[in-house]
C-alpha cells in the first residue's frame, strides 16, 4: 500500500456575514434535519502519483447530511463498511453515507482523485487527491481483507419492533417531541431489549415517516437482512429510507446499557432513542 488516506466528509451552515450559523429553528428538528449550504471533504493527504495503490477511507460525522458520492480517478473495491470487512469485494459506484457511517476502499490511482456529492446538484466537487509524479505501474490485485472476530449469531433468543414516528407532514404519535419510537419521545424508562450476554437477538425498524433515518446501536455491530431473512453486511448503522423496513440480527456480547438511536442528531434531539441493556 503505497498510503492510507482518511476522507472526512462534512457541511457548514454559513450566515450571511460567512460566519458558522449557530441559529437553529423548528424546521432543522423535523424535516431532513440541520443541513449546511457548503459541503467539503478533510483529507490526511491531497497528493498521490499516478499508480498508487491506496487505501481511501471515507468517513461522514455530520450532524445529519445523507451524502451521495461519486469519486473520479480511482479503479478499485470498497473493502469494509464502518470498519468491517466485507466477504466480497464490491464495486466503486455511487456511495451513500448516513451520518456516522464509514466506508474502506483499496483502489489504484488513475487520474486526479476527485469526490463529488451527487445530490442534488449532480457533480458538486467537493475535494480532492491531486496527482503529483507517477510510479512504476504494477499489478497489485485486490481481494477481501482478513475478517474481523465477532460471534456469529446462533438461535435467535428475543424479538422487538419499533416503529419511527413523527416529524414533518406526520400524524401525532404519544411522545413529547417531534419524533417517536413506539409512541415514546427520548429514552424510554424501560430498554427495547433486556438480554443476557452474547444472546442473538432480532430487531425489526419500520421507518413509517416521509424521511430517511440512520439508526447506530452503540458497543456493537450487527447484520443487516435482506427481505428474504438473510444476513448481508456487518454494519453499526444502517440507512432506513422513508416507507422501508429494516430487520437486524446482532449478538449483544458486550454487557452494559446500550443506546439504539437515530444518527441524525436533530432527530435523535428531538425524541429519536432508544436502548438495550446487557447483563
Amino acid at each position: 500500500m503505497d498510503q492510507d488516506i482518511t476522507a472526512i466528509l462534512f457541511d457548514i451552515r454559513l450566515d450571511d456575514t460567512g460566519q458558522f450559523d449557530m441559529e437553529f429553528d423548528r424546521a432543522d428538528f423535523i424535516t431532513a434535519g440541520r443541513l449546511g449550504d457548503l459541503m467539503t471533504t478533510f483529507l490526511s493527504s491531497e497528493q498521490a502519483r499516478l499508480g498508487d495503490h491506496i487505501r481511501l477511507r471515507l468517513i461522514n460525522p455530520t450532524p445529519d447530511r445523507i451524502f451521495e458520492i461519486r469519486i473520479d480517478g480511482l479503479t478499485g473495491f470498497c473493502v469494509a463498511y464502518d470498519g468491517m470487512p466485507l466477504p466480497e469485494l464490491v464495486s466503486l459506484g455511487n456511495l451513500k453515507l448516513a451520518p456516522a457511517q464509514r466506508i474502506d476502499i483499496i483502489a489504484d490511482v488513475t487520474g486526479d482523485v476527485i469526490l463529488r456529492e451527487t445530490v442534488p446538484s449532480g457533480g458538486e466537487e467537493l475535494g480532492g487527491i491531486m496527482l503529483n509524479g507517477q510510479r512504476q505501474i504494477r499489478s497489485a490485485p485486490i481481494a477481501p481483507l482478513p475478517a474481523n472476530l465477532v460471534p456469529a449469531p446462533g438461535e435467535i433468543t428475543q424479538t422487538a419492533d419499533f416503529f419511527m414516528q413523527g416529524g414533518a407532514g406526520d400524524g401525532a404519535h404519544g411522545g413529547f417531541g417531534g419524533w417517536a419510537f413506539n409512541d415514546v419521545s427520548g429514552l424510554p424508562n424501560k430498554p427495547l431489549i433486556s438480554a443476557r450476554r452474547d444472546e442473538a437477538v432480532q430487531v425489526r425498524m419500520v421507518n413509517d415517516t416521509a424521511f430517511p433515518h440512520g439508526i447506530h446501536l452503540h458497543g456493537h455491530h450487527f447484520w443487516e437482512t435482506d427481505q428474504n431473512g438473510a444476513r448481508t453486511h456487518l454494519r453499526d448503522t444502517t440507512l432506513v429510507a422513508p416507507g422501508e423496513t429494516m430487520t437486524i440480527v446482532c449478538v449483544l456480547d458486550n454487557p452494559g446499557a446500550w443506546m439504539l438511536h437515530c444518527h441524525m442528531l436533530s432527530h435523535q434531539a428531538d425524541g429519536m432513542a432508544t436502548w438495550m441493556q446487557v447483563s
